[in-house]
């Protein structure tokens, strides 16, 4: 059950974080940190570092890796969600 919720916080904690605060991030850098976060809990649990890192911190900083390169790869978004970025970032 432990490594659920590591895996869960791992992969939407910072997709959440990146949604709100960087207009840049798109659907596939999304997708590719919330990949990569789990897929790094998994490897951690299952390494001879699990004992001195919640497994959880690793996989947020791999997804927040994840996301800041899948996104500067991927096509910008568009006018349009840029826009409406700007807007809900007034309110």
């Amino acid at each position: 059950m432990v490594y659920a919720w590591a895996g869960v916080g791992a992969a939407f904690s910072s997709v959440v974080l990146f949604g709100l605060h960087w207009r840049r991030m798109t659907s596939a850098g999304a997708l590719s940190g919330m990949v990569v976060g789990v897929l790094m809990v998994l490897v951690w649990v299952s390494s001879p570092f699990k004992e001195m890192v919640y497994e959880m911190i690793p996989g947020f900083i791999a997804a927040f890796l994840a996301i800041v390169i899948g996104s500067l790869l991927s096509k910008k978004p568009g006018d349009d969600v840029v826009r409406w970025f700007d807007e809900m970032e007034g309110i």
